[in-house]
Order: structure tokens, then sequence, then C-alpha cells
């Protein structure tokens, strides 16, 4: 049973969506433990709605303290039995789940004004400088990686014949029954 690294265009790309229609339709008791889960937990303790700034500020604080691998390495001691990680945002990251330790790559792409809307929607507001920072884009050169449609759904798989081959990419601007397709269509080539 393979473990799953989930990547996105930004925030409110859907990647916890993702993850969830990937429990529900393999049937899997995958644990979804996000890298950020205990930056949360952090800046809920100190307010009582913390910003998505404030939050990147402080994982990134965090890193500067305790190594780039902190997030990482606290994540991978919560690990027992199948897992997706939800919320892979750095190379660092990427090579950590996906080339040291065999995750499935899964990158979840959303167009700009879906994601802007959707994080209006479950947050209130945004702030477009937060969504713009490194930490938010670092990975989004996937979605300009030549890529191969796979069957007749938005599902994408791209073409490298490097680290980032194994990589399929689902386009989430649309309904969630055609993510689901979508999602259907990858769990049969991978599962």
């Amino acid at each position: 049973m393979k473990n799953i690294a989930i990547m996105g265009s930004s925030g409110g790309a859907g990647k916890d969506t993702v993850a969830d229609i990937i429990t529900d339709i393999t049937g899997i008791d995958y644990q979804k433990i996000s890298l950020a889960q205990e930056i949360h937990k952090i800046c809920n303790k100190l307010s009582s709605n913390p910003q998505r700034n404030e939050l990147q500020a402080v994982g990134e604080s965090m890193r500067d303290i305790f190594g780039e691998n902190v997030w990482m390495d606290l994540t991978d001691r919560t690990m027992h039995g199948p897992t997706i990680v939800p919320d892979i945002r750095k190379l660092l990251e990427y090579s950590h789940y996906v080339v040291e330790r065999d995750f499935l790559p899964l990158y979840v792409y959303t167009d700009p004004e879906i994601t802007r809307n959707r994080l209006k929607a479950r947050d209130g507001s945004f702030n477009e400088r937060d969504l713009k920072r490194n930490i938010e884009t670092q990975m989004n050169f996937i979605q300009e990686l030549p890529a191969t449609r796979v069957g007749n759904c938005s599902l994408y798989k791209v073409n490298d014949s490097g680290i980032f081959n194994n990589i399929y990419i689902i386009d989430n601007s649309r309904s969630i029954e055609e993510t689901r397709e979508q999602v259907e269509k990858w769990w049969d080539l991978v599962g």
C-alpha cells in the first residue's frame, strides 16, 4: 500500500478535498497528516483567527531555528500505517517524501480565480501577497512540465525522464464530480 504526497497550485487548490476523495474511493483508512498541522496548533493557541501570513511566518521561523526538516521530522514521527501528506509545498519536501520515501505524487491544479473564490468562502478573506510567496508557489513549475492527457477526463501525466516522471496532475477547477472522476482514473493507474 503506497503512501501519497499531494502538492497544489496554491492554498485553496483542493488538496485536502482530493485526499478525502482518495480515502473514500480506495476504502483504505489513510491517515491524513498535514505538515502544517502543528503550525496551526501553535498559532491557534496564540490567536483566535490566525491569518495565512502568520502561519507562514511561524512555519518559516521554526525552520530557521530548528532546521529545514523540522516539520517533516515531526510529521514522520506521527505516521503509522497508510498516510497522505496533503500539503507538500517545497522541493525539499517533495524530495523527502517522493524521492527518498517512495510516496505517490499527485499535483492538484486549480484556476487562480476559482482558488480565490474558494479561499474567500472558506477563510472569509485572503491576502493576494500571501498566495504569491515562495512557500505557496515553489511547486507551481509542475503545471508547466510537458504532460499527456490520460483518458477522457482532465487528468494529465507529466512526461519527464527524471524525478518528476511519476506525477499526475488533477484539474480541480470544475465540479467535485469531475475531480472525483480524475482521482478514480488516477487510482486505477497507480493503486
